[in-house]
């Protein structure tokens, strides 16, 4: 179970990421993302656990010291063991800071195909 501060702060970094407030990185792992809002560090991570025939969703979230970077905190949440809503919000915060990172990567990629496009017309007009 999640403190009450705990959930206030992963609510306030859904909304920061919800209005595009908060900008997040890729972090090592295909699938983790890092943000350093302030002078403290965090990531979350999304994996998948294989338990026997059953497979399980699970979303890591750690914060780092400012210091020397060790964990100050870590939650990991699983799909279907969490019962009290609290993976949903993990989860939630998660699928955000992925689609904002989506749409910044898709912007990135428009300008390139848009660059290439206009040098391949050019290259066709003058042949």
């Amino acid at each position: 179970m999640l403190n009450p501060e705990f959930i206030t702060f992963l609510q306030t970094l859904l909304d920061l990421t919800n209005k595009q407030l908060l900008k997040l990185d890729k972090g090592d792992s295909a699938l983790s993302y890092l943000a350093k809002p302030i002078d403290q560090t965090f990531l979350i991570d999304k994996y998948y656990s294989v338990e026997g025939s059953e497979q399980y969703t699970c979303i890591n979230f750690t914060v780092f010291s400012k210091d020397d970077n060790s964990i100050v905190s870590e939650v990991v949440l699983c799909k279907p063991e969490d019962n009290d809503g609290h993976f949903e919000l993990l989860n939630n915060l998660y699928k955000s800071v992925e689609l904002q990172y989506q749409k910044e990567q898709n912007e990135k990629l428009s300008h390139v195909f848009s660059d290439i496009t206009q040098s391949l017309q050019e290259k066709l007009q003058t042949h």
